[in-house]
Order: structure tokens, then sequence, then C-alpha cells
């Protein structure tokens, strides 16, 4: 009998994340203990916060229709308000926002509106194996853009021929990078743009959308930049020590800069102060400024407090985005890393302070011995 497999099936190469749990049942079949380091399937329950909210909506009739085909509007509303105040980015929910199952989906199904067989897709590699396994399902071809460890895993422009050139139509780029965990400078992105439009080619990125932001940079410290120093270390107890102090750069803080340092100052404090045994982690977070977590549920770790212990995060976090409606007891012996900042829409620089504490009978002791600067209280 003739196969009745589909050529653009046989056409895959093995999918490489079902050859490793190949791997992995094998050796677990000859009793191996594994430590799986795989895909980023979650070792760690989901929030608790989230599985209530689940249960609650699970019985409501409402929920129980099939949703709409791009998402629910309020959703896109909230990807689309994101955007705005994170990047600055404009975007139209009803026709710029779609809602998915999931990443993968959208970069498997991106190729099926964009390339036509015979296209070129330039994909990364080592990279995702959905990159080029969309392409090759709608019929493109991918190209494989080499990522060496001398050019700092970025792809080399230059190098791609010019009959690939002719046929391409979508790049992906991927920083932080997986799997390298390298990430791109800005002048790297300026290059992709600035190739993109000389070749018209399409620009798909599968990079992190929401960076954390004390990630390394190649920015110069200028003289009058406000800096923050995060000391994380462990300490001579075996303890974790986490805090931050915030500077200006061989010069004296403006008032605008004082003043932001000061409402860091007070909401951190304010903070620290509702931290006794009996209180809750709601009492807490409640001392917090309004933020971007109450508006999205996140725990952006700008406004937040985690307990410290032999590990950096042991034990409990104190967030708006649900200690308010989830909290938790604080008990005496509990230690934590309280932490604030304070900016403004357009303002280049920002403030941050971190103190680290350890509950008492009565209230709290500082285990930070850092002193703050002086010439912001001036």
């Amino acid at each position: 009998m003739k196969s009745r497999v589909a050529a653009r099936i046989r056409a895959l190469p093995p999918y490489l994340f079902a050859h490793i749990d190949e791997l992995k049942q094998e050796q677990k079949a000859k009793g191996v203990d594994l430590i799986d380091l795989g895909i980023g399937d979650p070792d760690l329950p989901t929030p608790r916060h989230i599985v209530e909210a689940l249960r609650e909506a699970a019985p409501r009739p409402e929920h129980h229709r099939y949703p709409s085909y791009a998402g629910m509007l309020e959703l896109r509303r909230a990807a689309a308000s994101f955007y705005r105040d994170r990047f600055g980015v404009e975007l139209d929910p009803a026709s710029e926002v779609v809602a998915l199952i999931g990443s993968k989906e959208g970069i498997a199904h991106l190729p099926v509106a964009l390339v036509d067989p015979g296209d070129v897709v330039l994909c990364p590699d080592p990279g995702y194996p959905v990159y080029a396994t969309g392409t090759r399902f709608v019929g493109g071809e991918p190209y494989s853009m080499v990522l060496r460890r001398e050019r700092g895993f970025l792809p080399d422009l230059g190098a791609i021929p010019a009959d690939v050139l002719a046929r391409a139509k979508v790049m992906w780029v991927n920083y932080p990078n997986n799997p390298t965990a390298a990430l791109a400078p800005r002048a790297f992105y300026e290059e992709v743009v600035a190739f993109a439009k000389r070749h018209d080619i399409i620009v798909a990125s599968g990079g992190n959308t929401s960076p954390y932001r004390r990630w390394h940079t190649d920015k110069v410290i200028r003289q009058g930049d406000l800096m923050i120093v995060d000391i994380n270390a462990i300490g001579p107890g075996g303890y974790f020590v986490d805090f931050v102090r915030c500077f200006k750069v061989a010069a004296k803080p403006t008032q605008q800069e004082k003043d932001l340092y000061k409402e860091t100052y007070d909401n951190l404090y304010a903070a620290i102060g509702e931290v006794k045994p009996g209180a809750t982690t709601a009492d807490v977070a409640a001392k917090f400024p309004y933020y971007d977590d109450d508006k999205y549920g996140s725990v952006s770790i700008q406004q937040a407090a985690h307990s410290i212990g032999l590990t950096l995060y042991e034990g409990m976090w104190i967030s708006r985005a649900y200690s308010l409606d989830y909290p938790a007891e604080i008990k005496q012996n509990m230690t934590f890393a309280i932490e604030t900042f304070a900016g403004k829409p357009n303002l280049e620089m920002t403030t941050r302070l971190e103190e680290n504490i350890v509950v008492t009978d009565t209230g709290v002791e500082l285990l930070t011995r850092c002193q703050f600067e002086e010439d912001f209280f001036a």
C-alpha cells in the first residue's frame, strides 16, 4: 500500500523535544534518576490566586460557550495598554492584537499568513525548532542563520547569500536568546531594522516582550546619571543578603530627583512599618503605591517584597497583584527584602531602594547597615 502520509509531513525532521522524551523514557526504564532540564514545563505549582480565580469562574454558565476567535476584547485592550505603557507603542486592540493559546501557536501559524511556497524564512540556528517546522508546513524554505560564540550568538546578516535574500519573506530574531541566553544590544536591532527595510523582509521577534529591567546593558554611564547598586550575596551566616541603594554619578541631585528619592524612601518605610507578627502581607502591600501590577495582575518586582533565607526567594512574595486579595500571616523570625521604586512617565531616570529586615516579637529589626546618600535629603 502506498503511503497515505502527506509529503509535507514526510519532509519534516524528527521533532527534537519528542526525541529527548524518548531518550528520557529509555533512561527511566533503566532506573536512572533523572534531573529534567527539558522544555520549560513548570516545576512549581500555579500561584494560588490564579487557581482560585479559575475555580470561581469555571461553574459560571457564561464561560461554557465558545470564545471569540480573536480573544476577549477586554484582554486585547489590556495587551495594547501594556505595550503603550511599557514601550510607547500604540496598538489597535480590535485589529492589531490577537489572543493565542500559547506562543507556539503564533510561531507555527505565522507562516500560514505570510509565507507562500518557495519563500524563504531566515531562522536562527540553534533556535526554536518550530521556526523551521512552521515554515516547511506551508511549503516555505527555512534558511539557517548560524549563531556563533565569537559573534556573541548574533547572526551575520552580511553572510546571507543574495539569492536567498531575493526570496526571503520573514526573519526570526530571538533575544534574550533561546537556547544560548545571549543578549542583543540596541545596535543589533538597529542593524536588523535597516536590513529588513532594505530587503523588504518582515521581522518576527520571538524574544521576551517584558524584559527584566536589571539585565546588563551597553549603555555608557555618564556624569549626572542616577544609578542603583543591587547588593546580592550570601551573608556571613549563610543567609542571603539582597538590598539596593541609589546614587548620583559625580553630581548633585536635582530637586526632581530628590523628590523621587524621598517618595521611594517614604514608600519603603511605610511598608516596613506594617511588618509585625500577626499582621498580613495585605497590610504591607497596601502601603505600596498603585502600579502596573494592579492593572495587569503581574509581579514586576518594582513594588514588592520577598522573603529571603538560604535561597534568594525562599518563601512568600508580597505584591499588590495578589496579596491584597490573598493575604498571608506574617510570623516572628521571617526575613524579608522590601523594595520600592519611583519614576514618572517620559522621565529617563528612576530611583530604587531596598532594605532587609527580620520580624521580631514586637516589630522588625533592620539587617541592612548601608547608609543612604545624604545629598538626596539636603
